[in-house]
């Protein structure tokens, strides 16, 4: 079932209509949805609601959310801001845990880095640690959710028909997130390792079609990031010349930093060997998680273990790939200077020999 209401035909007459009644049976109506909402003292989101009104809401998927919503009620904000969010949280119990792993871990991480390597220059580069640190968690978190399975609320994956039917997108962000995440074609797993009757074919096609989207999103991340640090220094040199340490003033590049180099450089590493050590991550998960039943503790801290490790890794990997890219890229620009002196130096000598 793709979600498009089974088959072909005409689609308007009572048949069709007796056919989408009955397949609604298990279902929770939007009265039924908002009841048990009621009862537990907390709101049916607005999305949900739609889903209900024109599916049903699964009442496996309703309880889980309100036990959730019930002993976690502040993550309301959150997953009314971001509804994928809130459905990858519902199809895994840990989601939450990872997802703080690799924010808040990332972010403990690129402080202490940014604070060793920068050093005395640190306060001399705010803008391009503030700069990293958000692309890297905003990153982090959206590879996660990309690669992790979602509830199905309704009849359809993620609800998708249901704001089609109801006609709700009109440019609000979070349904325009919600149809941009469950763009993603049913028929594959969200990683390599997902459970499920997944031929080898679609699991390749998954690894690959991930990585082009992971790889695409890291270019554009690094773009916005590097781009927004780049505007910021550039401002700062020209109204704040005197914010920046002597030492630092001294030695500094003329130029800002390269803009698209480091994009393009990101997101193809993101794309392969980020894609494929947060696949493998998953499935190392999936088999602690399955042979480590009574014991989720356990669970909780290979997760802990597995994320941090593999950020610490990639990030030093990153790093050392983008240091050799910048070398490069100034030492072109330092014999590119060059150049340009030696000529307007011979230039003014025949000058001086016209004269």
């Amino acid at each position: 079932d793709d979600g498009n209401g089974g088959g072909g035909g005409g689609g308007d007459d009572g048949s069709d209509g007796d056919e989408e009644e009955e397949d609604k049976e298990g279902r929770l109506s939007r009265d039924e949805a908002n009841k048990a909402c009621e009862s537990a003292g907390i709101k049916l989101p607005r999305d949900m609601a739609e889903i209900a009104a024109a599916e049903g809401i699964r009442s496996e998927a309703m309880n889980a959310f309100v036990e959730l919503m019930t002993k976690k009620a502040w993550l309301g904000w959150l997953f009314a801001a971001i509804p994928a969010i809130r459905d990858r949280a519902l199809a895994d119990p840990t989601f939450l845990f990872k997802l703080g792993v690799e924010v808040f871990g990332d972010v403990a991480l690129s402080l202490a880095s940014e604070m060793s390597g920068r050093n005395e220059h640190f306060w001399d580069e705010a803008e391009y640690f503030f700069s990293d640190v958000a692309a890297t968690t905003c990153l982090n978190g959206a590879v996660l959710t990309m690669l992790s399975p979602v509830v199905t609320l309704g009849k359809s994956p993620g609800g998708r028909k249901a704001l089609k039917y109801n006609k709700k997108i009109g440019g609000k962000l979070n349904h325009f997130l919600r149809l941009l995440f469950y763009k993603y074609p049913r028929n594959l797993p969200k990683h390599v390792f997902q459970k499920g009757n997944y031929s080898t074919t679609y699991r390749a096609w998954c690894f690959v079609s991930q990585g082009f989207r992971i790889g695409l999103m890291s270019s554009t991340v690094g773009l916005a990031g590097q781009g927004t640090a780049n505007f910021i220094c550039s401002m700062r040199r020209r109204y704040l010349p005197g914010g920046y340490s002597e030492r630092y003033a001294s030695t500094v590049h003329p130029e800002a930093p390269p803009l698209l180099e480091p994009a393009i450089e990101w997101g193809g590493f993101m794309g392969s060997s980020g894609n494929a050590r947060q696949q493998l991550i998953a499935g190392v998960e999936r088999v602690i998680q399955d042979a480590n039943v009574k014991m989720p503790t356990l669970n909780l801290l290979a997760t802990l273990v597995l994320r941090v490790g593999n950020n610490l890794w990639g990030g030093e990997q990153f790093a050392r790939r983008m240091r050799e890219m910048e070398d490069a890229v100034w030492e072109d620009y330092s014999s590119k200077v060059a150049k340009a002196a030696k000529l307007n130096k011979e230039a003014k000598k025949k000058k001086k020999k016209k004269k």
